[in-house]
């Protein structure tokens, strides 16, 4: 197909967010899960902040004078992380995603960016295909989990505040093993929910929910007491991904009456180092 990719650009969003719902909703339904894409509304907007972020570089698919397609990566720090990609369903199948998805490396190493990853729908084995044959590794399997409200029986979780923010930044490097500094700052001033927890006068975790967030904690008590208070706090936002290698966090997030529904593949393309700690991926990585 002759395909032209632009630069994606605020008016592309309202059609952009219509294609990112209904390619997520179509393998969803094929496969009887709830769709991570909840609603038309909701991807237009994560589309739509997304071209707000400076970060954030995203391309548009148009074929015949129509959008059939976008795709983006965000480069804050010291990796590369892709998210979403999306075709229109009538149009999957022809070359389109491996098109984009070849505009974002060529950017993303133009900028020094040579760590690329991305969380892939493990249950979508088109794009599982299609990022495994543009070289990207399977590193782990997280399960995408809904939390349950558990309040903090010590009392030593509470929201984040602007103070904390060099100590979350320092405490994330040394459990992820690269810096998220300026991503999360950036969804702090941006107003994202997040929570950390406090013992004995320093901080040994944080909650940042949903997909668009991440989560370390030093022990699992602590990533347990996280998780509860969000459930607690955040209700039906209070959701994470449970990497599969941490089958403690795993039993005791179901014991604790979190549920899953469906598992998803961290994939990388350059050096990767596995996070030590206690870790819950974003939908970047």
């Amino acid at each position: 197909m002759e395909v032209e990719l632009l630069t994606a650009d605020p008016a592309h969003a309202d059609e952009l967010g219509r294609i990112l719902f209904e390619a997520y909703k179509d393998i969803a339904d094929r496969h009887h899960f709830p769709p991570i894409v909840r609603s038309v509304g909701t991807s237009r907007q994560s589309i739509s902040a997304m071209l707000r972020n400076p970060d954030t570089y995203g391309v548009t698919a148009v074929f015949d004078g129509d959008i059939v397609g976008g795709a983006f990566v965000t480069i804050s720090d010291e990796v590369a992380g892709i998210a979403p990609v999306c075709v229109d369903v009538t149009f999957q199948g022809r070359g389109i995603g491996r098109s984009m998805m070849k505009r974002l490396f060529d950017y993303a190493r133009t900028h020094g960016f040579f760590r690329i990853r991305l969380i892939q729908e493990a249950h979508n084995m088109g794009s599982l295909s299609l990022y495994a044959s543009l070289g990207f590794e399977t590193q782990d399997t997280a399960v995408f989990m809904e939390a349950a409200p558990l309040a903090d029986p010590e009392g030593l979780v509470r929201p984040m505040a602007d103070s904390d923010l060099t100590e979350v930044v320092d405490l994330c490097k040394g459990i992820y093993k690269v810096e998220r500094g300026n991503e999360i700052r950036r969804s702090f001033e941006i107003g994202r929910p997040a929570l950390v927890r406090e013992r004995d006068g320093r901080l040994t975790g944080y909650f940042m929910p949903a997909m668009g967030g991440h989560s370390v904690a030093t022990t699992h008590e602590d990533a347990m007491a996280l998780i509860g208070e969000a459930g607690v706090r955040l209700g039906a936002g209070a959701t994470f991904l449970c990497p599969l290698s941490d089958g403690r966090l795993f039993r005791e997030a179901l014991a604790a009456g979190c549920r899953a529904t469906e598992a998803l593949n961290l994939m990388t393309i350059g050096p990767y180092e596995r996070p030590s700690g206690v870790w819950m991926p974003s939908g970047l990585f």
